[in-house]
């Protein structure tokens, strides 16, 4: 029978669902000039979170305490001044970076570095430097500035130097320029090289020298936001610096313009983040039970209006195998912990237990992977292949995460997250190539290779999803086929749709969030592959898997299930671990996509 949404089912090892938190830096949207604001006293006038919080935070006794003072200044230009010399940028903006030397005027300054990495230069000369007028420091102008979008110049502004009275005491020590560039990749990308360089900092404050539409400003915080992810560590000292604690954004519009875009971009990421969280935590620890809890605490977790529009429904295994779910049982059959098919469901403020009530909205369903860890079964995958198996289930993390931030942002459609979980292990239960198992849906299917157990926990998922969601659209998503990556590489994750306005959709969502999908054909010639001879259909194709295509054929697989329904798939094999460069993960680490993508795609649906 259906679980409560409690996490009392403890079969599974060790610690608490969630290893980790989202922490995201807090952007706030501030009015007026960026050095009246800097020699403001650092509370809260004219300052509002893109979280919706004052800029005020509490302390440990529970008193509101003032935010820490400013520790950086970061110049953000468009493109027209990419091409400018550091000295010119920076005078722009008021900045004397010319040095009083002990009786002499040097034209010089500090040298600029174009390098995100780097560290500021020392606050004060050693005790034991020698007591000699200095020669005038580098001028910034042989530096050029930041170029292309992205790039970050550093420009450290000691306190003191031997012999000289610096302009600069009242600015931060140090002094940042990133060139944003005008599309929303490249304000991505601007952002998120402001949060690496940022790392470790307390505050910062950002002058905005650039007139964006505030879909562009949430872009930037978006890459902002997505830097300040770190992987989760089991070791005893976890190194690293963490994200940059806040951000005061100076110039860029107002509070009111900005807050819209801002919270939906804050909220996208936050489920990627969500979604990676769920997705790196080791299969030691993380089976079929873990899961459900984990999505049991994470419901319990929302703001108490949002969580009385969610719903966690939990079934075990008695309850799947009293309701005919084959496919499930069938791929978590070897393994000793159980799979469990969960359900969290949102419907808006006004919505019925069935949708009713709220016509403006739709009932969309996401569907998601959720194999704990794939041994590949009886068709046992070498230990190379294993490796990063522990992040198969990152459909089932992604489509939760999803959920939830519709719920978070209220969007007016009802949304329902399936999550087929199940350990795809070997042993003496397991099924066997030339099985054929009775899915949810009363078809039955032909195993060709215990390997390929993501589409038959999606079939159930979905037979599932129409049967207790009735869903007008319905979207799976999972780490499929290696086809996918072969095809496609790691920048795109394969799309299939029923219909070309569903997959434009999508496309355009995933363009916004920056996660591209690429639209790849259901082909005719894949259903007579698809035909068996003892079920009603194959698993696998019979003969060359090649001429048919891997990808192609697991999704003319998939379609069966969808009982007629707008339907689209979203294959994240090639897209759902890190290369290690680039995103600031290291290689095989989840990237968290698709959450992105659903959010937009669902607050942007008609």
């Amino acid at each position: 029978m259906s679980t409560p949404a409690t996490p009392d089912d403890d079969r599974s090892p060790q610690v608490s669902p969630v290893g980790g938190e989202v922490v995201l830096t807090e952007v706030s949207v501030r009015a007026g000039h960026w050095r009246e604001v800097l020699e403001a006293d650092p509370g809260t006038d004219g300052a509002s979170s893109a979280d919706g919080a004052g800029d005020d935070v509490p302390g440990a006794d529970g008193a509101r305490t003032e935010p820490p003072a400013v520790d950086a200044v970061v110049l953000a230009i468009g493109a027209s001044g990419a091409g400018e010399r550091a000295d010119e940028i920076v005078e722009r903006y008021g900045i004397d970076l010319r040095a009083e030397l002990a009786g002499d005027r040097a034209e010089g300054g500090p040298a600029a570095k174009a390098d995100t990495e780097a560290e500021p230069a020392a606050e004060s000369a050693p005790a034991s430097a020698p007591a000699k007028a200095p020669a005038a420091p580098a001028a910034p102008s042989a530096t050029p500035g930041p170029g292309r979008p992205g790039t970050v110049t550093r420009i450290p502004l000691p306190r003191t130097l031997p012999g000289v009275e610096v302009p600069w005491s009242d600015l931060p020590a140090t002094l940042l320029v990133v060139s944003t560039g005008e599309t929303e990749r490249d304000l991505r990308k601007a952002g998120f090289a402001v949060g690496r360089a940022l790392a470790g900092k307390a505050r910062a404050l950002v002058v905005a020298d650039v007139n964006l539409a505030p879909e562009l400003w949430a872009a930037w915080a978006a890459g902002l936001w997505r830097q300040a992810f770190r992987l989760p560590s089991l070791a005893r000292t976890p190194g690293g610096r963490g994200p940059v604690d806040a951000v005061d954004l100076v110039g860029a519009g107002t509070e009111e313009d900005l807050a819209p875009a801002l919270r939906t971009a804050r909220e996208s990421v936050a489920a990627t983040h969500r979604a990676r969280l769920l997705t790196a935590t080791r299969s030691n620890v993380k089976n079929p039970q873990w899961m459900a809890r984990a999505a049991q605490q994470l419901v319990a977790e929302l703001p108490d209006s949002v969580r009385a529009r969610v719903h966690v429904d939990v079934q075990d295994e008695a309850k799947l195998a009293e309701r005919g779910a084959g496919a499930i049982l069938a791929v978590g059959g070897g393994s000793p912990t159980p799979p469990r098919l969960v359900t969290v469901t949102y419907r808006p403020e006004g919505t019925g237990e069935h949708g009713e009530g709220r016509s403006s909205g739709r009932r969309i369903a996401l569907v998601g992977k959720g194999i704990t860890f794939d041994s590949g079964g009886i068709s046992k995958k070498p230990t190379s292949g294993m490796v990063t198996m522990s992040t198969d289930m990152a459909g089932s993390a992604t489509v939760l995460a999803a959920v939830l931030a519709a719920a978070r942002l209220g969007l007016r459609h009802t949304v329902t997250a399936v999550l087929p979980l199940a350990e795809n292990a070997f042993g003496g239960a397991s099924y066997r190539p030339g099985d054929v198992v009775r899915t949810l849906s009363g078809t039955t299917v032909e195993i060709g290779n215990t390997d390929a157990e993501g589409r038959l926990v999606l079939a159930d998922g979905m037979a599932h999803a129409i049967e207790v969601a009735d869903p007008e659209i319905i979207v799976d998503v999972a780490t499929l086929t290696g086809a996918a990556r072969i095809g496609l590489g790691t920048t795109h994750s394969a799309l299939f749709a029923t219909d070309g306005e569903l997959a434009d959709s999508l496309r355009a969502a995933g363009s916004a969030a920056g996660e591209e999908a690429w639209q790849l054909p259901m082909r005719a010639e894949a259903e007579a592959a698809l035909r068996s001879d003892v079920a009603d259909v194959r698993q696998t194709p019979r003969g060359d898997v090649h001429g048919v295509g891997g990808t192609i054929f697991a999704a003319m697989f998939l379609r069966r299930f969808t009982g007629g329904r707008r339907w689209a798939h979203l294959d994240i094999a090639g897209t759902g671990r890190s290369t290690g460069s680039g995103d600031g993960l290291p290689a095989g680490a989840p990237t968290g996509v698709g959450a992105a993508l659903l959010t937009r795609w669902l607050e942007n649906l008609d």
